[in-house]
């Protein structure tokens, strides 16, 4: 009974993991690369006057030296507390 139990709220805690990370995966911002850093896999765009930094997942990092300051781009993003990993980049 309580491994039932146990396997059920296992469940319940995966589902709105899930169910957060989908409403966290709809955030974007367009604006002007500002900085690229490869190696510590950092991304800064400006968007409306404000500097939006982004941590780069270290697989995709090599990607980032194809962006230089003054390209345009897309980021989509996750917001985990504050901090703003880039999910995709897209320049245009």
């Amino acid at each position: 009974m309580m491994k039932r139990v146990g396997a059920a709220l296992t469940i319940v805690a995966v589902a709105l993991s899930l169910t957060a990370l989908a409403f966290a995966a709809a955030k974007q911002v367009s604006g002007e690369v500002v900085m690229v850093d490869p190696s510590l896999t950092t991304l800064v765009v400006r968007s409306q006057g404000q500097d939006w930094s982004f941590s780069v997942d270290p697989k995709p990092a090599e990607t980032l030296s194809s962006f230089k300051p003054g390209d345009k781009v897309t980021v989509h993003y996750t917001d985990s507390g504050g901090k703003l990993t880039a999910q995709t980049i897209k320049k245009g």
